[in-house]
């Protein structure tokens, strides 16, 4: 009861405009999301990273993990 009073609690505030409109995600979450970048989650991959569908935060995201300079 206490999580979806503060549940409530955050999404009458995004209504109200009072809390920004992005969130910040640690790299823990968004592992956590991808059940660490698995390839059934895998939707894509282009030219500077593979994608992967997600949810964060009870909203459906793609993720995409950029290649790094060396490759």
């Amino acid at each position: 009861a206490i999580h979806a009073a503060k549940e409530k609690e955050k999404l009458e505030g995004a209504l109200s405009g009072s809390t920004p409109p992005y969130r910040i995600f640690t790299w823990d979450d968004i592992v956590s999301a991808t059940s660490s970048f698995s390839e059934d989650l895998r939707i894509g991959m282009g030219a500077y990273g593979v994608v992967y569908k997600c949810t964060l935060h009870y909203t459906t995201v793609a993720v995409k993990v950029l290649h790094s300079n060396g490759n």
